[in-house]
């Protein structure tokens, strides 16, 4: 190995580590291409566990995080920085074209991995792109998202969606699909998105429910 290339990583000479520990495994004095010079263990040099310097893969590591709001990554949008997680991962703050808000770690968007978040992500319903789902997905875009033009008079005014509707599934299990021609109406304009409040009526009786309760 002595005189390869293994990563950035410039194998100098063989060395003895006193270490019981580790004394079984050759170790290799090693400079980076930056010029830093570090004790480097034979196997993680065969397995590129070890390419490079700690400062190189830190450097390598770094994003800035602020370049990336409102940068669009599929579905998502990034919204605002996060609070870094404990190991020191810089997180970002997304939300999903469905109105989902997901905190998401930079590294994971640097490689675009998600794309959507969880609750579009795991769809395996076949309602994709039905009046029924569209009107599930409107729902809570209204609710949860302030730049949904909807949003002053219903989220922003604190209309919520109960938690078990969330699920795009459990929402089809209560109310069925939608009917041709109907909308989704609450009983109680004031309250919430949930079993017992909501209904399919015609848009007529949708408006005139609005109507009374204003």
């Amino acid at each position: 190995m002595i005189g390869n290339k293994m990563g950035k990583w410039l194998v100098l000479r063989e060395v003895k580590v006193p270490q019981a520990r580790t004394a079984r495994f050759k170790h290799f004095e090693c400079q980076c291409e930056c010029g830093t010079i570090k004790t480097v263990r034979a196997d993680g040099l065969r397995n590129g566990r070890s390419s490079q310097c700690r400062e190189c893969s830190e450097k390598e590591r770094f994003i800035d995080t602020e370049s990336y709001i409102g940068k669009q990554f599929g579905k998502l949008k990034v919204i605002s920085v996060a609070e870094n997680h404990k190991n020191g991962q810089r997180r970002l703050l997304c939300e999903c074209e469905c109105g989902e808000q997901k905190i998401i770690t930079a590294s994971r968007l640097k490689i675009r991995k998600p794309q959507s978040c969880h609750l579009c992500n795991v769809v395996k319903h076949g309602y994709e792109n039905t009046p029924t789902y569209d009107t599930w997905r409107c729902m809570r875009a209204r609710c949860t998202r302030e730049t949904n033009d909807n949003y002053m008079n219903y989220g922003g005014r604190g209309i919520k969606v109960c938690d078990r509707w969330n699920d795009f599934n459990n929402f089809l299990e209560d109310m069925g699909e939608r009917p041709p021609g109907l909308q989704l109406d609450r009983i109680d304009n004031d309250g919430n998105y949930e079993p017992g409040n909501c209904r399919w009526v015609t848009p007529k009786e949708n408006s005139n429910n609005r109507t009374r309760k204003s």
